[in-house]
């Protein structure tokens, strides 16, 4: 209670052969001191067989009553891997502080050299006529084959459910080829745009400087970004099946309902979409869209 969020070291125990990183800087137990103050950092535990599991550390100044609350911190998994190891956590702010045990970790993950898990959310944004869209981006070094069940799902609750049914690269949609599955080649970008989406729509995206052969997907979703459903109101996440990925930043980390983008040199090995200091958020449009290769 009363102690700076500026400095605080983690104890904690892994399992054999694993270890945790923080923004790829490795941290020990007893020793590595991180700043609080944004109220949480990403950590990434690498297990002894290489899969990734993602965390996210929360900690805040405050008294903390044994009758109300069990932790002044927590540890939540954020699913970036298939790694079913665990790890507990305490963290400390020095005298007065308080420590707390990890969260059982129950979320649904996908392997990290799956090559699916290399598709993120990358803008999420309109191109100031109505015309709203969410690029998708391949972040691997080689081709990844995305099918009709991948699905973009975000809203309060995670309550809209977008999946895609047609793409092409031309201005009239009507033209486009039915979704079925497509392979993405390396650091392909694609914007997944709305169903009612018009001829007039495609040229005043295309006229932000968006490549010619850049790929357009048409969504199920008529009013793609509608009212709380920005990256500012609520978060997305990409889904295949039962695994989920991409999860994008915890809404308190963003600064706008506008506009949000991945900062150029965003690392998807190194760097999580779920840390907001790689989100470029404003009122402005980030064109061209996000971060090309």
């Amino acid at each position: 209670e009363g102690q700076s969020l500026s400095s605080l070291i983690a104890t904690f125990t892994l399992p054999a052969g694993a270890r945790a990183y923080v923004n790829t800087v490795e941290q020990k137990s007893g020793t590595s001191a991180l700043s609080y103050a944004q109220g949480y950092r990403s950590w990434v535990i690498k297990a002894a067989d290489g899969a990734l599991r993602e965390y996210r550390v929360y900690a805040w100044a405050g008294a903390v009553s044994s009758a109300s609350s069990t932790s002044s911190s927590s540890m939540t998994s954020l699913s970036t891997s298939s790694s079913t190891a665990s790890s507990t956590s305490s963290a400390t702010s020095g005298s007065g502080g308080s420590s707390a045990s990890s969260v059982s970790s129950s979320a649904t993950s996908i392997d990290p050299n799956s090559q699916i898990g290399n598709v993120l959310i990358t803008e999420w944004g309109d191109a100031g006529t109505g015309v709203d869209y969410i690029e998708l981006r391949n972040f691997s070094g080689s081709s990844v084959t995305i099918d009709s069940t991948l699905t973009i799902v975000f809203g309060a609750s995670f309550g809209t459910s977008v999946t895609l049914t047609k793409y092409g690269t031309g201005d009239d949609p009507a033209a486009y080829t039915t979704f079925t599955s497509l392979s993405l080649a390396p650091g392909e970008v694609i914007l997944v745009i709305e169903s009612d989406v018009t001829i007039a729509n495609i040229q005043t995206i295309k006229g932000y400087g968006v490549p010619t052969d850049t790929k357009f997907f048409v969504s199920t979703e008529s009013t793609l970004i509608g009212s709380n459903d920005r990256l500012g109101q609520s978060q997305a996440k990409l889904k295949q099946a039962s695994s989920e990925w991409s999860l994008t930043p915890d809404i308190a980390s963003m600064t706008s309902v506008t506009y949000s983008s991945l900062k150029s040199g965003f690392d998807h090995l190194a760097n999580s979409t779920s840390d907001g200091a790689w989100w470029n958020n404003g009122s402005t449009e980030f064109r061209k869209p996000g971060v090309w290769p």
